[in-house]
């Protein structure tokens, strides 16, 4: 397994999840002593965390108003989509080249927690198992500039799934996750690349359905 997070990452993990999961609610203002009860960190790991979050448009720090905690709205979750269909399959096909035998060994633990929360679809640990996944993925791939990007297009999807898609989509994209798991830890590449191409056209399609 990977080492703890530091401070100012598991603040901003904590806010993440959050906001991923509607309990900061979109448009709502709080203030940062809210934050830090909520997240049980000091001030300075938490601004470190603020920054980040701002940085990836989850968040609008408003001197002496607060904190927004960015809107949302469906016609944007086919823009994210549209960037994600590119770049994802590229990310598994670096994962399953470069990744280490502790990285594929986080890829494995994402898998079981995806596998478990598909019975009962349990959209929290799905989320979790969708969330370990990316990290291993962009751990692996050995591109800086990828993650960059990637994480917070990665975040956005998953707000947008929790808000507008029902639960019924879980096993269709679960499955999809697992394919795409199951050909990073094969190592095979060019599975990986494929398997994550098809799972992304199927999120395109339901991010379209948003607008129509």
């Amino acid at each position: 397994m990977t080492q703890p997070p530091n401070l100012a990452t598991q603040a901003y993990l904590a806010i993440e999840e959050r906001i991923v999961t509607l309990q900061l609610e979109p448009g709502s203002i709080i203030s940062e002593r809210k934050l830090i009860e909520v997240t049980k960190m000091s001030r300075t790991p938490l601004r470190e965390a603020m920054q980040r979050l701002s940085w990836e448009g989850l968040i609008e720090v408003r001197p002496r108003s607060g904190i927004k905690i960015a809107d949302i709205r469906a016609e944007d979750c086919s823009k994210v989509i549209e960037l994600r269909k590119v770049l994802e399959p590229r990310l598994a096909r670096a994962a399953a080249r470069f990744a280490t035998p502790r990285q594929l060994e986080d890829v494995r633990i994402s898998k079981e927690m995806m596998r478990d929360s598909l019975p009962d679809l349990n959209a929290e640990l799905y989320l979790k198992a969708d969330k370990a996944f990316d990290q291993a993925m962009t751990s692996a791939c050995e591109n800086q500039y990828l993650n960059n990007i990637l994480g917070p297009l990665q975040t956005h999807a998953r707000r947008f799934w929790y808000r507008y898609f029902s639960r019924d989509s879980m096993k269709r994209l679960g499955e999809g996750h697992i394919a795409v798991m199951d050909a990073v830890l094969a190592r095979e590449d060019v599975r990986a690349f494929q398997a994550m191409e098809t799972m992304m056209g199927v999120m395109a399609i339901q991010a379209q359905a948003l607008k129509d």
